[in-house]
């Protein structure tokens, strides 16, 4: 007997195939991978322009330190909500401790900071740790401006 190929993995159930059988039949696999959900990219001063000021959709930009306890209780529902916003609004992340020097620029004074940027401007600030419903609305808010 052949050697075994697999063809469609789902869940838990495996198809094998022997090669003969799916020669044989002239068999056209057609791979099916799952959506890949969106993910919060991290900033630095080299794609800073490219990942905010030249993105053609909204940016919101979670300044953060590794050492903030506010910070890391945001981050799942952060990470959570870009996925229900993608296309709309482009979620990155910013660690001030490591860009000290566009912390500054966006006169971030406390942390967690959720800064909203269109077309390199500022449009809406939200600051402090927020649960993942008033997140959502305090973004909703902002955006129904542009």
């Amino acid at each position: 007997m052949g050697q075994k190929v697999k063809v469609l993995q789902k869940s838990q159930t495996i198809f094998q195939f022997s090669a003969e059988f799916i020669k044989y039949c002239k068999f056209n696999a057609v791979i099916k991978t799952e959506k890949q959900k969106m993910t919060v990219k991290d900033l630095n001063m080299g794609n800073f322009k490219e990942e905010v000021l030249e993105s053609k959709n909204p940016v919101i930009i979670d300044f953060y330190a590794d050492w903030c306890g506010p910070c890391k209780m945001l981050k799942p529902a952060y990470n959570k909500i870009s996925e229900e916003y993608e296309g709309k609004l482009d979620f990155k992340r910013l660690n001030t401790e490591n860009e000290e020097i566009l912390a500054m620029q966006f006169e971030i004074r406390g942390i967690p900071s959720l800064v909203i940027v269109k077309d390199g401007e500022e449009i809406g600030r939200i600051v402090g740790y927020m649960g993942e419903e008033q997140l959502k609305s305090k973004i909703n808010e902002i955006l129904k401006k542009i």
